[in-house]
C-alpha cells in the first residue's frame, strides 16, 4: 500500500502542476471520473475514490465485500480492481478530478502550440491506442522515482495525457514504487473515457507486464474492462507487473442493470474460466446477460497472449524508453 499512496500524491501534484501551468485562460480538461461514475452501479465504485477528500490516503483500509457476495469470481474482480490499492484506477481518476477547480489561471504559451502524433509503441499486445496527441509536458519528483512526466494535448475533440513514471532501481528489479504509465483519451464533450493503465517490472532478466484497459461511455451507459498480465500463473510481484491477480485475462461489461465478467479469475488456475452473469444491484443474483455477452468491446487478452506478444518489452518502451515520443516543450515554471 506504501508504493501506491506514494504514487497517487505524486500523480495528483503533477497533475496539478500540468493543470495550473498552461494558458491564461482556465484549460476546460473534462473530468474522468464523473463519465467513468456515470456508468457504474454504485456496487462497483470505488470506495477509496469516495473517501478521498474526507479520508487521509494512508489510512485506507481494503473495502470488505458484502457478505452476499457468493460468486467468488464477480468478488474477486471487484477486490482486485474496484477496493483501494495499487490497482484502483478510480482513485487516480479522482485525484486529478478533484484538483481540476483549484487551479488558478496562469500564463503560458504551451497550450497554444500544435498537438504532436505520439505512435504509441503497442507492438502486438491488441492495445487499440496507436496514436496520441501532445502539446506540452511537466516533470515532478517523489520517492523512490528517477523519472516522472506527464505529457498532455488536445486533437480532433479528445485531450489525450499520459503518465509516465520510472522506479529509481527498475533495472535492478528493487524499490517500492511500481514503474507504470496511465494513458488517457477523454472526449471534450465529457462523454466518453478510454484509459490504460500499463506496468512493467524487471525480475531477473525478463520483464512483465499487466495491461488494464477502460471503456466508458456516458451517453449509452455502458463500462468495460479488461485486465491479464505477462507473468505466470502463480507468480505474484511487487506493485507492478501482476499485483492485480487477474493476470490470466478477464473482461468484465456492465450496463448498470446487469454485471457480465467472463475470463480466469484465480492467478494459480489460468486453465480455469467462468462466465457469470449477476444483477449490478447486490453482485449475487443472476442476471441477464445475453446483450452484453455478445457486445464485448474491450481487449480479449490472456497470460499467454501478452507473453508472446512481449508486453514486458512493449511496456519497457512505452513508460521507460519512451519510443516515438515527439519533441513538445515543457510547461512554464512559475
Amino acid at each position: 500500500m506504501k508504493s501506491s499512496v506514494q504514487f497517487k500524491s505524486l500523480f495528483a501534484a503533477a497533475a496539478m502542476a500540468l493543470l495550473s501551468a498552461c494558458g491564461s485562460d482556465k484549460l476546460d480538461i473534462p473530468n474522468a471520473l464523473p463519465i467513468v461514475q456515470a456508468t457504474l452501479p454504485t456496487s462497483l465504485e470505488s470506495s477509496a475514490a469516495a473517501l478521498m477528500i474526507t479520508k487521509n490516503s494512508s489510512t485506507l483500509e481494503r473495502a470488505s465485500l458484502a457478505s452476499d457476495i457468493q460468486l467468488m469470481s464477480i468478488s474477486e474482480l471487484k477486490t482486485r480492481l474496484f477496493s483501494p490499492g495499487p490497482t484502483d484506477f478510480q482513485y487516480r481518476l479522482k485525484s486529478i478530478d478533484s484538483r481540476l477547480d483549484e487551479m488558478e489561471e496562469r500564463a503560458g504559451s504551451c497550450a497554444d502550440k500544435e498537438a504532436q502524433a505520439w505512435t504509441v509503441p503497442v507492438g502486438t499486445t491488441g492495445i487499440p491506442l496507436t496514436t496520441m496527441y501532445f502539446q506540452c509536458y511537466d516533470t515532478a519528483t517523489g520517492p523512490e522515482v528517477s523519472d516522472y512526466k506527464i505529457y498532455f494535448g488536445k486533437k480532433d475533440g479528445f485531450w489525450y495525457l499520459a503518465e509516465l513514471q520510472i522506479n529509481d532501481n527498475f533495472e535492478n528489479s528493487d524499490g517500492e514504487s511500481p514503474t507504470m504509465g496511465v494513458l488517457a483519451k477523454i472526449a471534450e464533450d465529457s462523454s466518453t473515457v478510454e484509459a490504460y493503465q500499463i506496468s512493467v517490472e524487471k525480475v531477473a532478466s525478463t520483464y512483465y507486464s499487466t495491461i488494464t484497459q477502460i471503456l466508458a461511455n456516458k451517453n449509452t451507459g455502458v463500462f468495460e474492462v479488461s485486465s491479464a498480465s505477462s507473468a505466470g500463473t502463480g507468480q505474484y510481484l511487487s506493485p507492478g507487473a501482476n499485483f492485480t491477480g487477474l493476470g490470466c485475462g478477464v473482461r468484465m461489461k456492465t450496463d448498470s442493470t446487469n454485471v457480465y465478467a467472463t475470463g480466469a479469475f484465480s492467478q494459480t488456475t489460468c486453465g480455469t474460466t467462468s462466465s457469470p452473469c449477476v444483477l449490478a444491484s447486490d453482485l449475487s443474483t443472476t442476471g441477464s446477460c445475453g446483450s452484453l455477452s455478445s457486445s464485448l468491446t474491450s481487449m480479449s487478452k490472456t497470460q499467454s497472449d501478452l507473453t508472446s506478444a512481449g508486453a514486458g518489452a512493449v511496456a519497457k518502451a512505452i513508460i521507460v524508453t519512451k519510443t516515438n515520443m515527439p519533441t513538445v516543450d515543457k510547461l512554464e515554471s512559475n
